[in-house]
C-alpha cells in the first residue's frame, strides 16, 4: 500500500474517532460576566457510556473520562492567576456521566486564558466578547458518517448562554473566520436581551466547514 493512500485512511479513521467522541459528548457553557469585570462560568460535560469506553482502551481506566476530571481544572487553576474552582461534582444518569463545574475569574484576562489558552479563538473588551468554536477546515466529511452520527448524537448538544450583568446584549453567528453569518437552521437562538443564547445538535457544529463562533455586544 502506498503512503500516500495510507495516509489517506488514517486521516478517515482519526476523523471519524473525532466524530464519535463528539457525537457522544453534550455541553453546557454559561458565563456570566460581572460590572467589574470578574466572571462565573457554569459548564456541564453529558458523556455517553461509548465516549467513556472509549476513553478507557488506552488503558487509563483509573484516569478522569473525557473530556476533564477535576484534577485538569485543578492543574488549570494553578497555572492561570484569578481562577477558582467553585464547585465540581459527578453523576450517573441514564448510562450517561454527568459533569458540573462552576469556575470564578477575578477579572477578563483569566477567563480568556482559560477559554482560548493559545491566544488564538477569543477575545473580550468592554462591550464586546468573540469566541470560535470550530475553525475553518478543508476536509470532506462523508455525508454517510455524518448521518450515523447524527443518529447515534440525537439529545446531545453544545448549548452556549451568556449575560453581561446589567446590561442587554446581542448576539451574532459567525463563521470560523469571525465574519457574520446566518443562523443555521439547526441552531435556536435568543440573540437579544438580558441573556443571549444559543443550541444546536454536536455534529452539526464540528461539520461545518467553514468553521462557527459566536460575537456578543451589550450595553
Amino acid at each position: 500500500m502506498n503512503k500516500r493512500l495510507t495516509g489517506k485512511i488514517l486521516a478517515v479513521l482519526s476523523l471519524l474517532f473525532i466524530f464519535m467522541l463528539t457525537s457522544c459528548i453534550g455541553i453546557s457553557m454559561d458565563i456570566v460576566l460581572h460590572k467589574d469585570g470578574s466572571a462565573r462560568v457554569s459548564m456541564v460535560y453529558r458523556v455517553s457510556g461509548m465516549a467513556e469506553m472509549i476513553g478507557k482502551l488506552d488503558g487509563n481506566e483509573n484516569r478522569p473520562i473525557i473530556p476533564a476530571g477535576r484534577e485538569d481544572f485543578e492543574r488549570t487553576a494553578a497555572r492561570i492567576t484569578g481562577m477558582k474552582i467553585v464547585l465540581f461534582s459527578t453523576s450517573v444518569k441514564n448510562r450517561d456521566s454527568i459533569t458540573n463545574v462552576v469556575l470564578d475569574f477575578d477579572n477578563p484576562q483569566a477567563l480568556l486564558k482559560f477559554l482560548d489558552p493559545k491566544g488564538e479563538t477569543a477575545s473580550i473588551n468592554n462591550d464586546n466578547f468573540k469566541i470560535i468554536l470550530n475553525k475553518p477546515t478543508a476536509a470532506e466529511i462523508n455525508k454517510d458518517l455524518l448521518d450515523l452520527m447524527r443518529e447515534n448524537s440525537e439529545g446531545y448538544n453544545f448549548e452556549f448562554n451568556f449575560t453581561a450583568d446589567g446590561k442587554t446584549s446581542s448576539m451574532f453567528i459567525t463563521d470560523g473566520t469571525g465574519k457574520q453569518i446566518n443562523p443555521p437552521d439547526f441552531a435556536n437562538t435568543v440573540l437579544s436581551g438580558k441573556k443571549v443564547s444559543l443550541s444546536m445538535p454536536v455534529v452539526p457544529l464540528y461539520s461545518l466547514r467553514d468553521g462557527f463562533g459566536v460575537s456578543v455586544a451589550w450595553q
